[in-house]
């Protein structure tokens, strides 16, 4: 019996053992829709990044601590509304900005000095709280919600024994960007507090004093208005709080409820207020502009589970630009609307009229209005139809990819079918109620092949007899937007003709999509 329990014993050493470490993690969940960064010294130095949107601008900031303890920031501001030459995919004004408004601070007469980073915390807003000896300085970094600016507050706290002098001065850089570089001329970017004189306060142990400071942009003749950063700060919170408040998800795992949170912030601050209306924007490089996957296909249907009104108009709103492109010919439907609404990019059809039904279908059936499915039924049934006529022998949607990543692999025939994954097929009866409230498909599909791909592989394709033709197929292959050729449209009266490609782009930034 000994010798047994032994045996067990070592098996257990020996399995323990053999399990890999947990893994080190730096930020912890906070609550839930937070997350913490406690900087206890170890792991230094550590950077990381995150972007936060206002409807006139959106935050890219590169943060990081030191390894003595510093923390680091360098703001990459975009203002897509502030246009700049060529206009194109990537026409937003965008500047870095490294100040540090706390160099104009004096304790005592003296800089802040020896930093030591205690914590970090995301929850939709960047809060950072630093020690300098006896003073306690947090940082609380956040877009503002509806205008061009981006605002960061400040608290500084007497933590000593003493009461201290703190002198604040006030900081202002200002750029004029080139008047020739930009589609509405020149533009004036300001970074600077929200004081223009200096002031000097005395905090008593215990005791705090507020600040803040803002980069903002302007357009020829805009005025710099004054900006209450603590109104602003209290907007961007209601906001998260409207949206964390809605369509939780609540599972055993905290890590993924905690995801799913801070993802929904993300997606429903990233709606931008164009001269072409509310347009949501993947963000990254790509903002004041939609494209057929990202916003029809994946963000769209989930605005009306969410409940977020102005992420359903900008949904709506982006449906209808596309509408603007249908054409009695066919001819495809570019696959990304550009600069504000009033320019394009597609030089070739990658499966979009997929995509739009789908998310047409999806959006409309989620929102249970009217007058939004009326709205897009005409768009619904256009696409359906231009998927009819690129069905194959196969009973897939044919429809053109471009090169692998890097041209490593050669891109397949124009019209090839491409492995792809398919919605659902609609039963043979039963089929969705038209707004006009007649029952079926269009019309102009009835005579189409009665067949459905079941499977993601186009190679074996199953078939359901007297269904109506609803596989509707979504690429997969990699694709570059707007990098090789910036493409124009030639206008006629006889309608929109097809593309053509015109000056060749220099090289400019690329991403797959």
């Amino acid at each position: 019996m000994k010798k047994y329990l032994s045996l067990l014993a070592f098996c257990a050493l020996a399995t323990a053992s053999a399990q890999p470490p947990a893994p080190q993690t730096r930020w912890t969940i906070a609550n839930d829709h937070a997350i913490r960064w406690t900087v206890d010294g170890s792991r230094l130095p550590h950077n990381d990044h995150v972007e936060m949107s206002g409807e006139q601008i959106s935050a890219r900031l590169h943060y990081g601590v030191e390894s003595d303890g510093r923390f680091t920031l360098t703001r990459t501001l975009v203002w897509p509304m502030l246009r700049m030459l060529p206009n194109d995919t990537f026409g937003g004004l965008t500047r870095d900005f490294p100040q540090n408004f706390l160099d104009a601070v004096r304790i005592d007469g003296k800089a802040l000095a020896a930093e030591q980073v205690e914590y970090l915390r995301l929850d939709g807003l960047l809060t950072v709280v630093s020690r300098y000896g006896d003073i306690e300085v947090t940082r609380c970094l956040f877009p503002s919600p509806a205008r061009a600016a981006f605002c960061e507050q400040y608290t500084l706290r007497n933590a000593g024994p003493i009461t201290v002098a703190v002198e604040l001065n006030p900081v202002r850089d200002e750029i004029r960007t080139d008047a020739d570089a930009g589609v509405e001329g020149s533009y004036t970017l300001i970074a600077a507090t929200d004081f223009v004189r200096s002031r000097t306060l005395r905090l008593a142990p215990g005791e705090t004093c507020i600040f803040g400071a803002s980069v903002r942009g302007l357009k020829t003749p805009e005025v710099e208005l004054p900006l209450d950063i603590s109104a602003e700060r209290a907007q961007r919170e209601a906001f998260v709080a409207e949206v964390c408040g809605n369509l939780s998800l609540e599972s055993p795992e905290p890590v993924l409820n905690t995801m799913f949170a801070l993802a929904k912030v993300r997606a429903a601050e990233s709606v931008f207020r164009t001269r072409g209306g509310l347009l949501h924007a993947p963000g990254g490089v790509y903002y004041a502009a939609i494209w057929c996957n990202d916003q029809p296909e994946y963000v769209n249907p989930f605005f009306p589970q969410l409940g977020y009104a102005k992420g359903n108009e900008a949904a709506l709103n982006s449906f209808l630009h596309f509408a603007r492109y249908m054409n009695p010919e066919y001819r495809y439907i570019p696959w990304s609307v550009i600069a504000e609404g009033y320019d394009t990019y597609g030089p070739f059809d990658r499966g979009d009229a997929a995509m739009l039904a789908y998310g047409a279908g999806r959006y409309a059936l989620q929102m249970g209005d009217i007058r939004a499915a009326e709205a897009l039924w005409p768009l619904i049934e256009w696409t359906l139809e231009y998927c009819r006529r690129k069905l194959n022998e196969h009973g897939v949607v044919a429809s053109r990819p471009t090169n692998w990543k890097n041209g490593s692999r050669p891109a397949m025939p124009i019209s090839a079918p491409r492995r792809s994954t398919t919605t659902p097929c609609a039963p043979r009866h039963g089929s969705p109620s038209r707004p006009d409230g007649r029952n079926g498909w269009p019309t102009n599909t009835a005579a189409g092949p009665k067949r459905c791909v079941k499977t993601s592989n186009a190679s074996s394709v199953q078939r359901s007899k007297g269904t109506p033709p609803t596989a509707i197929t979504r690429a997969t292959t990699s694709c570059v937007r707007g990098s090789a050729f910036r493409w124009s449209r030639i206008f006629s009266n006889a309608g929109r003709r097809p593309w053509r490609p015109c000056s060749p782009r220099g090289s400019g930034p690329k991403t797959e999509c």
